[in-house]
């Protein structure tokens, strides 16, 4: 590109495109509602202090042309990994920022920050000090997501979203017994996206994070490279919220090892579900479960690290389901029969 059209014509085109982002993204902010508007996203635990539920806590204003997104008051920063380092706690505002935005078509590049003003205290989830523990760090940056929804849903009602949960991502470590290697097994899935003010939420898709549903890997592949076989993969019925759009259905997904091995699993929404609106219902929370069904079974936390799994135990994954919107006695009936048909809700449902 350069020999064929030179580098200061690159550089202008470069810095043209760059400038029109910024005053595209100047433009959408300018048609905004006026005033301040206030979201949390609350975290289950950080998987090290069990009992501290931690918030983020946002407020979205606009001050000509530009956005300010303050998250003053969200907590502290955790002592367990999920603290989102202010790189990352910028990314998940920047994917935030553009939801509010009525204007999808607006170039991703640098002109998409400069009309963006964060306020990240430092000490806390969104900045933490080092050196602090960033592993599931994902975790904060949906709560950050989460609280950017609830002011827009405030903002722009006719826009509004109801809770999403995180992705949920398993390790399992095991060890070859013919050449003695460790060979590691991680695996992630999706909850049901929230419902939206026009329509129900997405199944087991996945609303922020690694491309969604595109991204899983599939089972063939999964029992080829490593010693496990999945029982079953199917959507969780009636895991979606209820309400005049329902929530989109969370999976279940269920493991079982062929050999021993050593697993570590992290999520949220175990704890609190994600949050339906406008008097719309919960999602059915996570959850993670060893030999589901059988006398030994054990219900594990959404944040679990180094369990013990011997040869022909079973782990499940439930992932959560997505918030509703609105009253679930509005819904339409022939959506609430096609649901029961598609054994997306059951009858006593």
């Amino acid at each position: 590109l350069i020999e064929r059209f030179g580098a200061d014509e690159l550089e202008q085109a470069v810095d043209f495109l760059i400038d029109y982002t910024e005053r595209r993204t100047r433009s959408a902010i300018s048609r905004l509602p006026s005033g301040a508007f206030t979201g949390e996203g609350t975290i289950d635990d950080d998987g090290v202090e069990r009992d501290r539920p931690l918030t983020v806590r946002v407020e979205v204003r606009v001050d000509d042309g530009s956005l300010i997104i303050d998250f003053t008051g969200t907590d502290v920063q955790a002592k367990g990994p999920i603290n989102a380092s202010r790189a990352q706690a910028t990314s998940a505002a920047v994917y935030g920022s553009r939801v509010i935005l009525d204007d999808a078509d607006i170039t991703i590049n640098e002109g998409v920050f400069s009309p963006l003003q964060l306020v990240l205290p430092e000490g806390s989830l969104v900045n933490p000090a080092w050196p602090a523990a960033v592993n599931a760090r994902g975790i904060t940056m949906m709560a950050v997501i989460e609280a950017l929804l609830e002011a827009l849903s405030k903002q722009q009602p006719h826009r509004a979203v109801a809770d999403s949960p995180a992705n949920h991502v398993m390790t399992i470590s095991t060890k070859d017994p013919v050449t003695g290697s460790f060979r590691v097994y991680m695996d992630n899935d999706y909850g049901g996206a929230g419902a939206r003010a026009t329509k129900d939420g997405v199944d087991a898709t996945g609303t922020a994070f690694l491309a969604g549903r595109t991204f899983t890997v599939s089972a063939e592949g999964i029992e080829q490279e490593h010693p496990v076989m999945l029982e079953h993969y199917r959507l969780r019925v009636d895991s979606g919220g209820p309400g005049r759009h329902r929530g989109g259905l969370g999976a279940e997904r269920t493991v079982r090892l062929l050999q021993d091995a050593t697993a570590s699993m992290r999520a949220d929404k175990s704890r609190f579900a994600p949050r339906g609106i406008d008097g719309g219902g919960e999602g059915a929370p996570s959850g993670w479960v060893v030999n589901a069904g059988r006398p030994d079974e054990q219900v594990l936390r959404s944040k679990e690290t180094n369990i013990t799994l011997r040869a022909g135990d079973t782990l499940t994954m439930l992932t959560a389901g997505g918030g509703g919107f609105g009253d679930p006695r509005d819904r339409d009936r022939a959506l609430v029969v096609a649901d029961v048909r598609d054994g997306r809700v059951s009858i006593e449902q």
